[in-house]
């Protein structure tokens, strides 16, 4: 009975495609699409088939077709709806081979109930029939089934409370699912088939019980996740959201007072009077846990950052591009150091923007904490760029690439972010990404020299060796270098509460189609636009994501629920 949903579906299919005098000898369909529908589509129902399973099939051993029934069409897909006997399942294929002149459902089957075993066998209602196939039936990779015509059937109907609810999905199994078996042989529920037992005589190892133990290769990884593997990038500190949680703490008011400091030292601003008819822009307190690459914490930074979405354009600012180092840039410069066994340094720039002039007039409220209790109402009138300012990493990158056209470099002219320098027959390339400098060079003591210049300059803390640049971890080996961003994986994970799911070595499947119509909208469009772009940057180490993120790239205006 569950299949006369299908049947009603058939004969409204077909009943819409027919020529009706209601609407002038026109079908429904022809009215509706305005072109007269294909009757060569239409095929037997209740016949024998045989589609094409390649696309269900999970390797190339599987069977490509077997024996089906037709029992109707699909309403979303053009093709045929086929049901496996053997499963209860629905297939949905266009390329199906038909028998029109065979119907496993044509002859009716009376089973033959067995008095030893009342409880295991049925009587048959008369309207009920049952297949029968002609012999032999074809082998399945996972029982084997030989039919005897002669021998009297028996219906076994499956247990109530292991059969899920019905469904016509492309692939459902049915609440009630007649298994036809031999008499002699008994049946169980296709859920708990037996394993088949090898009869042939010839002696293996599987039959002597000595199996082959499984070696996991590099990149196996058991499920789940060990926790000495993530125990480490767990983050034991939280970082503060506001001035009144950060205030609380040694840690973070020793921050603040650090960061306070280098400001007036540095002399950022001056405090005047609030002038009458100009733009003053607000300021907050900005908190991050600096960690190494292994997780751990490496100092805590409290940096305050005005508020630039209160600036206006042609008043406050008016040019803010500022160049940034491509990644392609990134792995050849570190390509050539390994490949000639340069030595790379990594350099970085205490409060780099601070050392940048100003050359707007941009007044500022004082900072929360740090009001000056003489004048409470007083602004503070910037002389030097501050960190959230639309003009700050223009003007950053203006004077210290200045600074370096100064000592001789120059400006490569595929990406301005990289400086090259001959010298004493040696080439020096600097890279720059904001306030984070790599430089290498065939020469160590003309990289000290340059560094040595920067500091006359700007507070530059020399880092060492290149270990931890831009999310991206360096790890030295003997025969060159490895990269990896194991850590910004695991935040991303964490991000996207992925952090325990099941790891797989390949993340989508090439013949994966998406599309902007199947699925629901997804929930939260930002996270997904967050994600997407997340890992769009993962594919600086892992460039085997680069087609899954070219894929889901694709839906960044309307992301649906299959995309994620």
């Amino acid at each position: 009975m569950i299949y006369w949903e299908d049947a009603f579906q058939t004969a409204t299919y077909i009943i819409s495609r027919l020529p009706t005098p209601v609407l002038h000898h026109k079908s429904p369909s022809e009215i509706l699409h305005s072109r007269i529908p294909d009757y060569r589509f239409l095929r037997v129902i209740g016949c024998a088939c045989w589609p094409n399973l390649q696309p269900y099939n999970i390797n190339k051993l599987n069977f490509r077709s077997k024996t089906c029934i037709f029992i109707g069409y699909s309403l979303c897909h053009q093709g045929y709806k086929c049901l496996d006997l053997s499963t209860g399942k629905i297939y949905v294929s266009h390329n199906v081979i038909f028998n029109e002149t065979l119907f496993p459902y044509s002859q009716p089957i009376v089973p033959v109930s067995d008095q030893s075993s009342p409880s295991t066998s049925v009587s048959l209602p008369h309207h009920i029939t049952v297949p029968q196939f002609p012999c032999p039936i074809e082998l399945h990779p996972n029982h084997i089934t030989t039919c005897t015509p002669s021998a009297p059937l028996m219906l076994i109907p499956a247990e109530t409370d292991q059969a899920p609810p019905p469904t016509h999905s492309t692939a459902t199994e049915p609440a009630l699912s007649p298994i036809i078996s031999p008499a002699t042989t008994p049946v169980t529920h296709p859920d708990t088939l037996p394993v088949p037992t090898n009869i042939h005589s010839m002696v293996t190892r599987s039959k002597n019980n000595i199996h082959r133990p499984r070696q996991s290769s590099d990149d196996f990884i058991r499920y789940p996740l060990p926790k000495a593997l993530t125990a480490a990038l767990v983050p034991t500190a939280t970082e503060p959201t506001s001035y009144s949680q950060a205030s609380k703490f040694v840690h973070w008011r020793e921050a603040m007072n650090q960061e306070f400091s280098a400001l007036l030292h540095n002399g950022t601003w001056s405090l005047v009077s609030p002038p009458t008819h100009v733009n003053i822009v607000g300021c907050r307190w900005i908190y991050k846990i600096k960690r190494k690459a292994d997780g751990a914490i490496e100092h805590y930074k409290a940096r305050l950052v005005a508020k630039g979405f209160h600036q206006r354009e042609g008043v406050d600012f008016s040019e803010t591009f500022s160049p940034v180092i491509k990644h392609a840039t990134i792995r050849l410069v570190i390509s050539i150091a390994v490949t000639y066994k340069w030595p790379i340094k990594q350099l970085d720039v205490q409060n780099a923007f601070l050392h940048s002039d100003l050359h707007e007039n941009v007044f500022m409220l004082q900072p929360q904490g740090y009001v000056h209790p003489q004048y409470p109402n007083y602004v503070c009138k910037l002389h030097k760029s501050l960190y959230g300012l639309r003009q700050t990493p223009r003007s950053w990158f203006s004077k210290l690439s200045t600074k370096l056209l100064s000592l001789g470099f120059s400006e490569s002219k595929a990406d301005t972010s990289l400086f090259v320098l001959q010298k004493f027959n040696s080439m020096i390339y600097i890279l720059i990404y904001v306030d984070d400098i790599l430089i290498t060079s065939s020469s160590a003591s003309v990289i000290h020299n340059i560094i040595h210049s920067l500091q006359t300059t700007f507070a530059v803390k020399d880092l060492g060796s290149l270990a931890y640049f831009l999310g991206v971890e360096a790890l030295w080996c003997t025969d060159g270098m490895y990269l990896t961003q194991r850590k910004y994986i695991a935040d991303l994970l964490k991000r996207s509460k992925m952090e325990n799911v099941k790891p797989c070595t390949s993340p989508m499947a090439s013949n994966c189609r998406l599309t902007s119509t199947d699925g629901t909208p997804f929930e939260d469009i930002s996270l997904y636009r967050s994600i997407v772009g997340s890992i769009q940057y993962l594919t600086f180490t892992r460039p085997d994501l680069a087609f899954d993120v070219h894929k889901v790239s694709k839906f960044m205006h309307n992301p649906l629920d299959t995309h994620w």
